[in-house]
């Protein structure tokens, strides 16, 4: 099974599909897949659907994509946003609604992310954004992609990044640079190693 979980995917003006699943080579086995907590982001400019899927009835049965985010600048959920072909003829260049219809991301979202700064590829999420708390409980995904702590909030956030919620301590350039390992439920319950900072309920290290 591959797992895809945790990532943010944004798109400028190409062809290419975020997710692409195919058939494979002759003799090799069928892969299943998991998709969740994800952020699928294109721009108005951008071609290919943010899937392009290959026999879409088999894959019904060995791919999970649920609990994502969905936005394309000038679209709508009732517009041509994926691609799905049965063999090798399209069937059709189906809608964020029509793909939920073959059983995909029935409790996933479609608005606008609100990252901090998309064009210029920050894709950390602001205070308003509607990923934050709503992924799905993933507790393998304990880390985010600046290696601070998941989850923060009331859940785990969609997306690369987690929204700081705060909870004590403070890192000199915002940011810590990874994971240190220890994680408590709150700053003044935790004894962090020496060289180690609390913040955000984790010990840390500041250093970058």
């Amino acid at each position: 099974t591959i797992y895809v979980e945790g990532n943010t995917f944004y798109s400028g003006k190409d062809g290419l599909a975020n997710i692409y699943l195919g058939t494979p080579a002759a003799g090799q086995p069928w892969n299943s897949y998991v998709i969740r907590n994800n952020v699928f982001y294109k721009t108005s400019g951008a071609v290919g659907g943010f899937f392009h899927v290959t026999n879409v009835n088999f894959q019904q049965s060995r791919t999970i994509s649920d609990n994502n985010h969905y936005y394309w600048e000038g679209k709508s959920t009732t517009d041509d946003t994926f691609t799905l072909f049965q063999g090798n003829s399209v069937i059709l260049d189906t809608s964020f609604q029509e793909w939920q219809g073959y059983g995909f991301d029935t409790n996933s979202q479609w608005s606008d992310p609100l990252f901090v700064n998309g064009p210029a590829y920050d894709f950390h999420l602001t205070s308003s954004s509607p990923a934050i708390d709503t992924g799905i409980s993933i507790p393998s995904l304990f880390q985010d992609y600046d290696r601070a702590p998941r989850p923060q909030g009331a859940g785990w956030d969609k997306g690369a990044f987690e929204y700081p919620s705060g909870g004590g301590g403070s890192c000199p350039n915002t940011i810590c640079e990874f994971w240190a390992g220890e994680n408590c439920a709150n700053c003044a319950d935790c004894t962090c190693q020496s060289g180690l900072t609390c913040y955000n309920n984790a010990c840390v290290d500041c250093d970058r």
